[in-house]
């Protein structure tokens, strides 16, 4: 070996053993044969494969770097700033297309895949490359890379035959899965899932934005589902609250997957799992993206929930029978009777125990507006010196199972707060009755008062697109009862009201005070006396109960339509840069 090889290779030596030892490491351990390296007419060198009586030349014999130069310059008109290198060889193309673009403004990422391990160990002795080594935007892919990575926009494959010829079928997928990147990237479709109530909202504001929507049910079976996903390769997946296994088909697809969380609690959205490059986490609480954000994800963004304005305004102008529905008050939502602490706990907690859990339950009445129910177990286990949730769970012989990433005390604490919460929308709605007539729309529970509230009137069970337009447009005042378990997010409830011109009344969440002007756009109350009070004043009021009503209507038409949610997510999603 002479001396200008020996100076190349030690200069690329030290260089990737600072930068790449695992490479390094990689090349030392998998080195091949067959590949003959000799010297070129114009004094560089070339390389061939074969046997020593038949020989194939990878480069040519007599001008090696001059081949590689009129091969580069084809690639370089295109001016992407992104390079893909299929093959490497002896580094040749490397070499020009890095000193031809590295000064280039829109020079972005070089990216050199490799089947032979034993081309990049010559390739450390053709040149010295310390200065590409050392380039971040360089990356070489040696071997059987499991992980292939691009940048995003457009991307110039540059392809060597006789380099590709070599390992045709692993140069083949490669191929085919850059196809599939591509062909997602350019595509204008997304893949929403289905879901129960508005999926169809999100696939309409979708196509509003100018995208093509394919709704599809999620196939339990992995390869149906992925067979039928590469052959639409969307530009992402799109579903209504987060499903584990829609990520892992989105990771095994290389695909961005974009959920919308609008239901609480939501504790599998804290797995560790989630802080996958190809998650982008939608939640409708901001409380709990920051509780997220502190615990390092850093995909995952507020977004409220919203409303589909254009569809109420289609059914109530469609000669909808909202006389059918007038009242002066309304309310709709389950009691929440039947839950798990009734189910699992309730009978077997006395005595002590039950003092403690009901003092926590008064606690939590007093301040419906904050969810303090975990702080509030926390607390009492330390002020009595006893652990509430493992006494609970000793006494009824019962663990809540679930994430073993979320504390006991947390999990429980929800179990309590639905009862809790049960209580006080019974509560709630019993004095309403006892002076007012309410219209209650929901589960049978609500038929079955003893005594009966004399004001109670119960109406059944709602239908969410044919019933609720009606029952918002002809009540009076629509009451909304956010649950307790909430820690700052607004039901879809909320919007739907305010989308059909009703008056709405609610108690008090954080995120309220960020998305509307309490007073203006809706009424807003803290506790049972507030709420008495606004009740009084507003139906006796009724100008300014229709001025606060019609700024709502225009407050949800100008900023939370579902166009204007999913305007935010095509514009992270497209800020997230992901492609592969």
């Amino acid at each position: 070996m002479d001396e200008r090889l020996r100076q190349n290779y030690q200069s690329n030596l030290k260089v990737l053993e600072n930068q790449n030892s695992d490479l390094l490491r990689y090349l030392n351990e998998n080195r091949c044969t067959g590949i003959f390296f000799e010297k070129a007419r114009d004094g560089n060198y070339t390389c061939s494969v074969g046997s020593p009586e038949k020989k194939t030349y990878i480069y040519s014999k007599f001008k090696p770097e001059e081949t590689a130069r009129k091969n580069i310059a084809r690639y370089l008109e295109q001016k992407t700033g992104n390079y893909l290198i299929l093959g490497l060889g002896l580094g040749y193309d490397l070499w020009e297309l890095y000193h031809a673009v590295k000064n280039d403004k829109n020079f972005n990422r070089i990216i050199v895949i490799e089947n032979n391990p034993d081309f990049f160990y010559l390739t450390l002795h053709t040149n010295d490359y310390s200065g590409i080594l050392s380039d971040k935007r360089v990356a070489f892919l040696i071997g059987n890379p499991k992980k292939l990575s691009f940048p995003v926009g457009l991307l110039t494959v540059i392809d060597n035959p006789q380099l590709t010829s070599l390992a045709p079928d692993f140069y083949k997928k490669i191929v085919s899965e850059i196809g599939f990147a591509v062909k997602k990237l350019a595509s204008d479709w997304i893949v929403v899932f289905e879901h129960v109530t508005f999926a169809d909202d999100i696939c309409e504001a979708f196509t509003e934005l100018g995208l093509k929507v394919a709704k599809l049910k999620l196939d339990p079976d992995p390869a149906k589902l992925t067979e039928v996903l590469k052959k639409r390769a969307p530009r992402f997946l799109f579903s209504i609250n987060f499903d584990p296994y829609i990520l892992q088909i989105a990771e095994f697809l290389k695909l961005p997957y974009v959920s919308w969380t609008v239901d609480t609690p939501c504790f599998s959205l804290f797995n560790e799992k989630n802080k996958s490059p190809w998650a982008l986490l939608f939640v409708y609480e901001s409380e709990v993206c920051e509780r997220l954000r502190k615990n390092g994800f850093d995909n995952v963004y507020y977004l409220p929930a919203a409303a589909n304005s254009a569809r109420f305004d289609r059914v109530l102008s469609s000669g909808a029978d909202v006389e059918r529905y007038s009242c002066d008050i309304s309310f709709v939502g389950t009691t929440g009777v039947v839950n798990e602490y009734r189910k699992f706990f309730l009978d077997h907690v006395d005595g002590y125990l039950k003092d403690l859990i009901n003092r926590i339950s008064v606690d939590q009445l007093n301040r419906p507006e904050r969810y303090l129910v975990p702080e509030l177990i926390k607390s009492y286990s330390e002020k009595n010196s006893i652990d509430i949730t493992s006494q609970v769970y000793e006494k009824s012989l019962i663990r809540l199972g679930g994430e073993n990433y979320i504390p006991d005390d947390e999990r429980f604490a929800v179990v309590l707060a639905k009862e809790i919460c049960s209580y006080w929308r019974k509560k709630i709605i019993s004095r309403i009755a006892g002076s007012h007539e309410i219209h209650v729309y929901g589960d049978a529970e609500w038929g079955l008062f003893e005594p009966a509230p004399s004001g109670l009137k119960y109406c059944g069970q709602a239908r969410h697109f044919e019933d609720l337009p009606g029952i918002y447009k002809g009540s009076k005042i629509n009451l909304n009862l956010t649950r307790i378990y909430v820690e700052s997010g607004l039901p879809m409830r909320v919007f739907d009201v305010l989308a059909s011109g009703g008056f709405l009344l609610t108690n008090h969440k954080n995120d309220l005070d960020r998305l509307f002007k309490p007073g203006r756009e809706m009424v807003e109350f803290y506790d049972d006396k507030e709420m008495m009070e606004a009740i009084e004043y507003y139906l006796e009021h009724e100008g300014e109960r229709q001025e606060i009503a019609a700024r709502g209507y225009v407050a949800v038409k100008e900023r939370h339509t579902f166009e204007h949610r999913m305007r935010e997510v095509l514009e992270i999603v497209e800020n997230r840069k992901v492609l592969m």
